[in-house]
């Protein structure tokens, strides 16, 4: 696992932290990165680091993204990329991914990449100087940069997770940001031809309290979401089966005041893993298998 951590969001103390899950223990957690490492790699100046991403390669390597900003906000971030061969006892060099030759700024990062077919991987991205939206980079099996593709021009539509359905299909579920706290509704895109052109965004049965939310495909029919419903006091899951429709089918977290959000999900050997912020203060790590999520979607009351 790796996330973010320091006095607060933005603060020059932040670091880029990881620790790793080894027979239901996690290790200590140390240091992967800070402002000055990226600073020194890429010969510019950098106040702040934030939303690391990691992907494992169908070589086995890690590759590790990291956002940056030499001035203002987050709007004015730059996406850097590090290797690792050795399971992340070593990383290379910072490299900075030149997306735009003006300026390149305003590119983010938050979900999990995807796999390609060809060995490489599409990893979702988002862009905040001026309007927002959601794109896709695509990278090659070397983790060399391709391309980058537009999800939708729709203002507002960031943090896009990614749910792959088949080789050439896929759905894309966004974070609505919209000031309009009554137009804050799930919005959902998709791809039938590998990622190359998406359909307009439609409105999902659900709302976004202007929340990262994280969704997977269990390979069995069903697509699970983790999500915070009308505020980040409170995060479920939903279950579906054909992507625009959503069960709620169980709280994770419902306490009043407090702050559960920011989901990363990882499903491997029959089980789930969910991780999340837990009141900004830790990480909270979720685990259960198959069969405890088929007996809370039996017993679940219909929304």
């Amino acid at each position: 696992a790796f996330w973010f951590a320091g006095t607060r969001e933005g603060s020059p103390d932040v670091k880029i932290w990881s620790s790793t899950y080894h027979l239901g223990k996690w290790s200590m957690a140390h240091a992967v990165l800070d402002p000055s490492m990226i600073a020194k790699a890429n010969h510019r100046y950098v106040i702040k680091v934030g939303n690391p991403v990691i992907y494992r390669a169908q070589s086995g390597e890690l590759h590790l993204f990291v956002v940056s900003v030499s001035v203002g906000g987050w709007s004015g971030s730059a996406l850097n990329h590090l290797i690792s061969s050795d399971d992340g006892k070593t990383w290379s060099k910072p490299e900075r991914i030149v997306i735009s030759p003006f300026f390149n700024l305003s590119t983010l990062v938050r979900t999990s990449a995807v796999s390609l077919s060809d060995g490489g991987f599409y990893l979702p991205v988002y862009l905040e100087l001026g309007r927002k939206y959601p794109e896709l980079l695509r990278f090659s099996a070397n983790g060399d940069f391709i391309e980058q593709i537009r999800i939708t021009a729709k203002n507002r539509m960031i943090q896009p997770s990614i749910m792959p359905i088949s080789s050439d299909s896929a759905w894309a579920y966004f974070r609505n940001s919209s000031t309009n706290l009554d137009a804050r509704e799930l919005f959902a895109a998709k791809t039938l031809d590998g990622g190359k052109s998406w359909s307009k965004p439609e409105m999902t049965n659900l709302t976004n309290p202007d929340s990262s939310l994280e969704v997977v495909n269990l390979a069995d029919g069903r697509y699970l979401m983790v999500y915070n419903q009308d505020n980040r006091s409170h995060l479920n899951l939903a279950i579906s089966v054909n992507g625009l429709y959503w069960r709620k089918i169980y709280e994770l977290e419902n306490t009043p005041g407090d702050e559960f959000s920011y989901p990363s999900v990882h499903v491997n050997n029959g089980y789930i893993d969910i991780l999340y912020t837990n009141n900004r203060k830790t990480i909270k790590h979720v685990r259960f298998n198959r069969e405890w999520l088929s007996e809370v979607i039996k017993h679940a009351t219909v929304y």
